[in-house]
C-alpha cells in the first residue's frame, strides 16, 4: 500500500510538472472555451492531490498575481459559474488560514459565482462569511468588497432595498480609504438599484455624483473630443483658439448636416 500510495504522489508530481510548463493564457478570449484553460484545471487537479491547495489556488487566482488575465476571471466572462463553485468548494475547506487573503477570495469567488447561477441564498451566505472574517482583520477595502457583493447579491434577489442599503456601507468605506475605482462602481449600483424602485431623483443624484468623480471620462464622446476640451480647460489662450476653431468649422458643420439630410430625402 505504501508503494502504490508512493508511485501515486510521484505521478501527480510529474503531472505537476508537465501541466505547469505547458500552461498557457488563451489570447483572445471572446472565442475561448473551458478547453483553452484545461491545463490550468489539471494543475489545479494535481496540486490538489498533493495537498498543495495554496498553489493551487495561486494557479486559478493568479497569472501571476494578475487578477483580470487569471483563469477565474476567464471562467467568469465565459460563464462558466457552475466550475468556478466546483473548484472554489475544493479549496475552502483546505486552505491553512482562514485569514489570509486567499481564503476570504475563495469566499468572495463563491458568492459571486452563486450569484450569477441565480441561487442567492448560497451567495448571500459565502459574502456574509467573508464580511464576518475581514471585520475580524480589519480589512477596511475587504469589508467595502464584501458589503458591495451583498448588495450585488439583494439586487438581483429583487430586495433592492437591502441592495442600497449595502451599496451606501460600501460606499461610505470607499470614499473614506479613497478607493476611487471602488466609488465609481458603489454609485452606479446605487443609481441602479434607485432606478429598479422608480426613485429616480435618487439616481439622478448619484449619476451626478459619479460625473463628478470621472469628470471627462465619464462623457459618452469621442477621445479627440475629450482631448479638445482639456486642451481648451489649460487658459484663456487655449481657450480662445478653440473658441475660433469651433467658430470657423461650424458653418462647415451646418452645411454637412444639410448635405446629409437632403441625401437622405432625394434617396
Amino acid at each position: 500500500m505504501q508503494y502504490r500510495a508512493g508511485d501515486a504522489k510521484e505521478a501527480h508530481e510529474r503531472a505537476v510538472e508537465v501541466y505547469g510548463s505547458r500552461c498557457e493564457m488563451p489570447e483572445e478570449w471572446k472565442t475561448a472555451t473551458v478547453e483553452d484553460v484545461q491545463d490550468y484545471l489539471e494543475l489545479f487537479y494535481h496540486l490538489c492531490q498533493l495537498g498543495e491547495y495554496v498553489q493551487a489556488f495561486d494557479v486559478i487566482r493568479n497569472n501571476p498575481g494578475d487578477y483580470k488575465k487569471s483563469v477565474s476571471q476567464f471562467l467568469y466572462i465565459r460563464g462558466y459559474n457552475a466550475l468556478r463553485i466546483e473548484l472554489y468548494l475544493q479549496l475552502v475547506p483546505h486552505l491553512p488560514n482562514q485569514q489570509d487573503w486567499r481564503y476570504t477570495a475563495s469566499l468572495t469567488e463563491l458568492g459571486n459565482a452563486y450569484d450569477s447561477q441565480g441561487d442567492y441564498e448560497s451567495a448571500i451566505s459565502f459574502h456574509q462569511q467573508s464580511l464576518e472574517i475581514k471585520r475580524e482583520i480589519g480589512d477596511r477595502s475587504g469589508i467595502a468588497n464584501s458589503f458591495m457583493g451583498l448588495g450585488n447579491a439583494y439586487d438581483s434577489q429583487g430586495d433592492y432595498e437591502s441592495a442600497i442599503s449595502f451599496h451606501q456601507q460600501s460606499l461610505e468605506i470607499r470614499q473614506q480609504i479613497g478607493d476611487k475605482p471602488g466609488e465609481i462602481r458603489s454609485l452606479q449600483n446605487l443609481s441602479i438599484a434607485h432606478s429598479q424602485l422608480g426613485q429616480y431623483q435618487q439616481a439622478s443624484y448619484y449619476n451626478q455624483q459619479l460625473l463628478e468623480l470621472q469628470g471627462l471620462d465619464a462623457l459618452p464622446t469621442a477621445p479627440w473630443f475629450k482631448s479638445f476640451i482639456r486642451f481648451a480647460q489649460k487658459g484663456w489662450f487655449n481657450f480662445a483658439l478653440c473658441f475660433i476653431a469651433g467658430v470657423v468649422a461650424f458653418p462647415f458643420a451646418l452645411l454637412w448636416f444639410i448635405a446629409v439630410l437632403l441625401y437622405r430625402r432625394i434617396r
